[in-house]
């Protein structure tokens, strides 16, 4: 009998290398089936401690797969000694969040210009979900905490996607280190789409086509 893992809890305190294929064959190693692989699990991942330099972006997550969102949770901080070197990070308003699920992105999937750090980015602007008042409710990015030195960010999801699932983060600050005490991500995987494009699923998946 062979044991499938019920789920992946994935903790890491410094930034992992990011590899992601931009072609796959899809017939490698797969004796002529397809590559889509039935992969169902719980995953949550969590990354800890993560410095952002200014105008700088990182990617937390992205998977080409088919599944359903369970939450996003960011917390990030501005008190006196965060950063290692004993400094004060800067305000994490100028913190802009980018998640799509395949074409949905609050925000739009296009780019924007911020006129004070004269950069652009994808998504909403941490300090645009406070002056907007987002209501703590399904599908938006909302403030669980908000004040000048913490911003506990929060999108609960229910919210199925087919073909891919990316989170980005950027710091708009023209000087300073943002810092993340942690961010963390939990979903329901039911497809490994393995480097497919999203013109692709796997029929008769019920999150695929």
């Amino acid at each position: 009998m062979e044991h499938e893992p019920d789920g992946i809890s994935d903790i890491i305190d410094s930034a992992p290398p990011m590899e992601i294929p931009l072609i796959i064959d899809p017939m490698a190693g797969m004796d002529g089936g397809r590559a889509d692989q039935q992969d169902l699990r719980d995953i949550t991942i969590r990354r800890n401690k993560i410095e952002i330099a200014a105008g700088e972006t990182l990617t937390i997550l992205d998977d080409r797969e088919s599944g359903e969102l369970n939450y996003v949770i960011i917390q990030a901080t501005a008190d006196a000694g965060d950063l290692p070197d004993g400094s004060t990070p800067a305000n994490p308003e100028k913190l802009a969040v980018f998640l799509q699920l395949d074409g949905f992105a609050q925000g739009g999937l296009e780019s924007h210009y911020d006129t004070t750090s004269s950069s652009s980015y994808q998504g909403i602007i941490l300090e645009d979900v406070s002056d907007l008042g987002m209501p703590e409710q399904y599908g938006n990015w909302f403030l669980k905490k908000d004040t000048a030195t913490l911003k506990v960010a929060m999108f609960r999801g229910l919210r199925p996607y087919r073909h891919r699932i990316r989170l980005k983060v950027q710091n708009l600050q023209t000087t300073g280190t943002i810092f993340l005490k942690f961010v963390e991500i939990s979903r329901r995987r039911y497809t490994n789409l393995d480097g497919h494009s999203n013109a692709r699923g796997l029929l008769g998946q019920p999150y695929g086509f």
